[in-house]
């Protein structure tokens, strides 16, 4: 039998892998084991996401398709929770287009696809520090005790911003760009999602 269903729907905290949203708000139909979220509204870590799911239940495998943009979020901690260390801190917009398919986690990032675009400003990059303290000195001098590890492991931005494409899991960039004090860099990266390697 088939099921018809349509409605909207609220929900306080929605935790969907290891990502936290909050006052979500849905219209929800089903026809034909295909499920429609669309539009879908939510908070996210300080910022807002709009967009649309689809999930087809009615293939062998089930598919997914997502349109999202995310606007003023922080990106520390979602990163954090996806990758289990600190990547990059600070202010961040995302619009992607994607689809998927799998019923696991690993099946879902292994067989993920599409595309995005990215901003993340006045932040940090954690694990690096690209120019010297010794040739460009930071504008708040002080460096607490114990702390002179942290801060040398640690570069400072003013904008880390480009375009990604995602083929069976593979995050590619080619047009990354990183602009701080003493430094405007450009270049490329990529992120094996299924195994979780920058």
């Amino acid at each position: 039998a088939s099921v018809h269903l349509n409605g909207t729907v609220t929900v306080d905290t929605l935790e969907v892998y290891r990502l936290i949203y909050r006052n979500v708000f849905f219209i929800l139909s089903a026809d034909r084991g295909i499920l429609r979220f669309d539009p879908v509204i939510a908070d996210f870590y300080g910022g807002s996401f709009n967009g649309s799911a689809i999930v087809d239940l009615g293939s062998p495998i089930t598919i997914y398709s997502l349109t999202t943009d995310l606007n003023g979020f922080s990106c520390h901690e979602p990163l954090f929770n996806l990758f289990g260390k600190e990547i990059v801190s600070g202010k961040a917009d995302l619009k992607f287009d994607l689809t998927s398919r799998g019923s696991d986690r690993y099946s879902i990032r292994k067989n993920l696809n599409g595309k995005a675009v990215y901003n993340v400003a006045h932040g940090i990059l954690h694990g690096i520090r690209i120019v010297s303290v010794s040739i460009c000195p930071p504008d708040d001098p002080l460096v607490l005790p114990g702390e002179e590890q942290i801060y040398l492991e640690q570069q400072e931005f003013m904008q880390l911003g480009g375009s990604i494409d995602i083929i069976e899991g593979i995050v590619t960039t080619e047009n990354s760009r990183l602009l701080a004090k003493c430094l405007d860099l450009s270049g490329r990266g990529r992120i094996n999602l299924p195994a979780k390697e920058i």
